[in-house]
């Protein structure tokens, strides 16, 4: 990584289009660069990716500004290396998990109905104000998360280590970004990139 960010592997142009968010044809930018994820451990930026398909063998998270980086390659199944290199991330900079904050008038904002590909995914608040994720995959199975309000907003399921991200416009959420580990999950927005709610 470090011989990559000095442009000894590709040139300084192609290394900053790693960095950069694509802009999809509908307009929505999205953090992922040329071949690599963005996102945050804590206030740190970072770029990496994943490796081993549904099971996430491999993991290199590369942060710039601290030219460091940390990888995690496991040869079990299950694995979650994503999660372990975000877990010693964040013994290296002191961090602990998010903290819940109360979203107070803007619950409106994140409810409601969701289509993706032949299901839906519905987003409701509960008594104790934890935001439950329900996917209905159109087969009659249905999947179901909790999260908390972080700010700005975003949710944290904190057993998991996922976050997702409502894009908000004129007072209505028109996409929802989902991260792993801290890094933005290409794979779900590549799906919900097409959401749209349903009346």
């Amino acid at each position: 990584m470090i011989a990559l960010q000095n442009g000894e592997l590709i040139s300084k142009m192609n290394y900053e289009l790693m960095q950069s968010e694509t802009i999809l044809s509908n307009g929505l930018k999205i953090p992922y660069g040329l071949g690599t994820r963005m996102g945050f451990s804590g206030s740190h930026f970072k770029m990496g990716h994943t490796g081993g398909a549904f099971t996430d063998f491999a993991a290199v998270f590369h942060y710039p500004k601290e030219n460091m980086s940390i990888v995690v390659l496991t040869n079990a199944e299950p694995s979650n290396a994503p999660m372990i290199a975000e877990q010693i991330a964040n013994e290296i900079f002191g961090m602990e998990a998010p903290k819940r904050v109360e979203p107070n008038g803007r619950r409106v904002l994140y409810e409601g109905t969701f289509q993706w590909g032949t299901g839906t995914i519905t987003y409701d608040f509960d008594e104790r104000g934890t935001l439950w994720e329900s996917i209905d995959h159109g087969t009659g199975e249905v999947d179901s998360l909790d999260y908390h309000y972080i700010g700005k907003n975003r949710f944290y399921n904190q057993k998991h280590g996922s976050e997702i991200e409502f894009l908000i416009e004129d007072n209505e959420a028109v996409s929802i970004l989902s991260y792993s580990s801290g890094l933005f999950s290409d794979v779900e927005i590549a799906v919900k990139r097409s959401f749209q709610i349903l009346d």
